[in-house]
């Protein structure tokens, strides 16, 4: 009997911060911030959790030290329906911690930075990843391997296709060796123009499909645009009234990802990752688009039927 196809992500959990500011600041300006809740996130955990909620077995990877903090983060992404079997100890880091601050116009990101040891992967999580049908992370998670670039030829060479969340803080230059070696690349609009630079986008869009990749582009509240070797999907953005747009690109890419794995052309993945995602800026929270593909669709349904009550027009 054929196994379930499954997923592994690679990433940092740890708690959101949530404040509230009536506007952001320019450089050397005080700001003057409104604690608001604490909530389990980062990135990939979000975007796991996405996929976990849609029914796709997923695993987290990660590296956490095993305080009373991270048990309390590692239940709560266990009670998410993740894998949490592959989480690895390593009393040598400290917690991760994201602080997100809450303006009218859009929401701040900050990220704690730190020293992180070359991590080496025990054979059982190496066979997870190898025998995966996604390997979702992003290459800052992947610099953090000890010899990364054959890491990534290795989970390839078994099967599993790489998956990288590209956002400008992510790579140093269009030139890194892992752009070569993902066979998916979400960018966000930021991570696109960084790695357009001034070359021509189209030109650009085009090499990355003549080896083989898949490329989509978030646009906010603007959409999104999506590339394979047949086709050019470009989507308008969902009008909706937005509380929170952290873990929408999140959203977008687990979303996408998984209806990659079910086997959905480029148009209907992005189609329904497009709306998850919209969906998903209507709750507060990191992972208001941990939600099942059931609702999601009803999502689409009302909002096609115009009822006001889920805030679209």
């Amino acid at each position: 009997m054929m196994k379930e196809p499954y997923i592994a992500a690679i990433g940092n959990a740890c708690y959101d911060e949530y404040y509230s500011a009536d506007s952001w600041v320019e450089n050397g300006e005080k700001l003057l911030i409104r604690p608001m809740e604490k909530q389990a996130g980062g990135m990939i955990p979000n975007a796991a959790s996405v996929m976990a909620a849609y029914g796709v077995h997923t695993y987290l990877i990660n590296y956490m030290n095993d305080g009373a903090g991270n048990q309390e983060l590692k239940r709560d992404l266990a009670a998410a329906g993740l894998d949490v079997t592959h989480i690895i100890t390593d009393n040598r880091l400290p917690d991760a911690k994201c602080i997100i601050v809450l303006t009218p116009a859009e929401r701040t990101v900050l990220v704690l930075d730190f020293p992180h040891p070359p991590r080496v992967l025990p054979p059982k999580t190496q066979e997870i990843l190898r025998n995966a049908a996604y390997v979702y992370t992003t290459m800052v998670e992947m610099r953090r391997f000890e010899n990364d670039l054959h890491q990534a030829d290795d989970w390839r060479i078994h099967g599993a296709k790489l998956v990288f969340d590209v956002e400008a803080s992510s790579f140093e230059s269009p030139n890194d060796p892992l752009f070569a070696r993902a066979d998916v690349l979400c960018f966000n609009k930021g991570g696109f123009e960084k790695y357009v630079g001034k070359r021509d986008a189209e030109a650009c869009i085009q090499n990355l499909l003549n080896r083989g990749c898949i490329v989509s582009v978030t646009l906010g509240a603007d959409g999104c645009q999506c590339w394979d070797a047949r086709s050019h999907v470009r989507l308008p953005g969902w009008r909706v009234n937005a509380i929170d747009t952290t873990g929408a690109g999140d959203t977008f890419n687990a979303s996408l990802v998984c209806g990659l794995l079910q086997g959905k052309t480029l148009k209907a993945a992005a189609q329904f990752a497009n709306a998850a995602a919209a969906r998903a800026t209507t709750v507060l929270g990191p992972r208001g688009g941990a939600v099942s593909m059931d609702t999601v669709e009803a999502f689409i349904n009302h909002c096609q039927k115009g009822m006001e009550q889920h805030g679209c027009l």
